[in-house]
């Protein structure tokens, strides 16, 4: 495949959405495979990544009805994010907080318009979205979520904008950034090219890349910080990834925002102050941690393993008072079709880490300065559940290989407790103490004309007011004047 077949000029700077996880699942079977090489340790990911992957793709490697269809489904994914244009309706019946990265419907109902220009090295897309009855503290009515403008150069891709994010390995949940609350209005730098170093003395990394974001978080307090993002992946031996992050609060309202300020947050400087009239106010909040994934292929399957564990504060230079997400799963084939079943586990109380650490000192996410802590606009920036919980995630997911547009198949159960200790009234996702467990079977296709998602969705949880059955789905026309 040495490019896609619609388009002799690829838009490269298209960047491609986290939540389309049927994407994120073909591109991690190739890539586990070996049938491309793709780091997948953050998204959004610059359309030219993957392309440059299916390029570089070697044209007598043996493939299977399986393989053929992922790159079917990849195919079509790019052609619908580099539409024209497109319209979009979607439906969260019951105000469910999302469970997992797919499409996260952050409303009772939405209704979307999006326009798109792209060239060869430069995109730019405006969403216009209006909303009824969101889940967290964000007003009805219009708003942009989804817009952006990027450029990809030779050794960098920029872009600015409002597009949903997310960080390491995980599927369910992610520990520092992923895609439950709104995205805040980011400017981004990343690697254009995932390759290897030239170098033969660096060529031992593998195909690496890395990622500087500044984001500015709305209805905050104190108000306009600044939170910056720093993130560096690295592919050692095929089928391990390990990545490193990094994800600080700074300034803000009766904030020093000083280079020497910025300084010393970046580097950890006077961090977990103890005496403030000694020592000066602490820099910033920072939540800092490590991951990585190994995926063993196993003939026509393929064992994965993976975690990312973070620290809420520092301690000698290191990551302190540990939460984190750990999981496994199989992807194998039963005749042709794909079958993927994942296991993960959540813990975001501090210092718990599923009990290796010893008794918790209570929810993360949460800060004496940055009084809204880890979340935005109510819902939170890490793990889907907000701070203080102990969570399990079972899924399995089957995708027929017969024809690219058929549906695939999801379903969830999930079951775990909460303690909202100390973020009562920031934490919206979850706002209560006690037992939360769920269930969800959902379809999703990706058509020539149209694609869509819609889920039978059943969630319990203590002093939410939501009901515990509804509907979350989503369907999307796009528009493309190319043949």
């Amino acid at each position: 495949m040495s490019a896609p077949a619609w388009a002799e000029d690829p838009p490269r700077a298209t960047l491609l959405d986290p939540g389309d996880t049927g994407l994120r699942d073909d591109l991690a079977w190739l890539a586990d495979r070996r049938v491309i090489d793709l780091t997948q340790g953050q998204w959004p990911i610059a359309a030219a990544v993957v392309i440059d992957a299916l390029r570089a793709q070697a044209p007598d490697a043996p493939l299977t009805e399986a393989d053929r269809d992922a790159l079917a489904r990849v195919e079509q994914a790019l052609r619908h994010a580099s539409a024209a244009a497109s319209l979009a309706f979607g439906v969260n019946t019951a105000r469910h907080v999302p469970v997992g990265a797919a499409w996260p419907q952050r409303a009772r109902g939405t209704a979307t318009a999006t326009a798109r220009l792209a060239g060869e090295s430069c995109a730019g897309q405006l969403s216009i979205n209006m909303r009824s009855e969101p889940l967290g503290h964000d007003d009805d009515g219009p708003g942009i979520d989804g817009s952006y403008g990027a450029c990809i150069g030779e050794f960098a891709l920029a872009a600015a904008g409002q597009f949903d994010r997310w960080w390491g390995p995980t599927r369910y949940a992610a520990p520092i950034l992923g895609n439950v609350a709104a995205p805040q209005a980011s400017l981004l730098l990343r690697r254009a090219a995932d390759s290897a170093p030239v170098s033969e003395w660096l060529q031992w990394i593998g195909p690496w890349s890395w990622e500087l974001s500044v984001a500015q978080p709305r209805d905050y307090q104190p108000a306009r910080p600044k939170a910056i993002g720093m993130r560096l992946t690295v592919r050692p031996l095929p089928g391990l990834e390990l990545g490193a992050a990094r994800y600080l609060y700074w300034g803000g309202e009766g904030r020093s925002e000083s280079p020497g300020s910025l300084w010393r947050a970046l580097t950890g400087s006077r961090s977990n102050i103890d005496d403030v009239a000694q020592d000066g106010p602490d820099p910033g909040n920072e939540i800092a941690g490590l991951d990585a994934r190994w995926a063993v292929p196993l003939g026509d399957s393929t064992l994965m393993l993976y975690g990312q564990i973070a620290g809420e504060d520092e301690a000698g230079y290191l990551p302190s008072k540990r939460f984190g997400t750990v999981g496994a799963q199989w992807r194998h084939l039963v005749g042709a079709d794909r079958w993927q079943w994942t296991l993960e586990a959540t813990d975001t109380r501090m210092s718990a880490l599923f009990g290796l650490d010893g008794a918790s000192l209570g929810p993360v996410y949460t800060h004496s300065t940055y009084v809204t802590g880890h979340y935005h606009q109510g819902l939170p920036i890490g793990a889907f559940t907000g701070g203080g919980a102990r969570i399990v995630v079972a899924g399995l997911d089957w995708t027929r290989t017969s024809d690219a547009t058929q549906p695939r198949v999801e379903a969830l159960l999930w079951h775990g407790r909460i303690a909202s200790n100390g973020q009562v009234g920031i934490n919206q996702a979850f706002p209560g103490d006690g037992e939360i467990y769920g269930a969800s079977l959902a379809l999703h296709a990706s058509m020539p004309r149209w694609r869509w998602r819609v889920a039978l969705d059943a969630q319990h949880a203590p002093a939410t007011g939501r009901a515990d059955w509804g509907v979350i789905g989503r369907v999307e026309f796009p528009w493309d004047a190319r043949p």
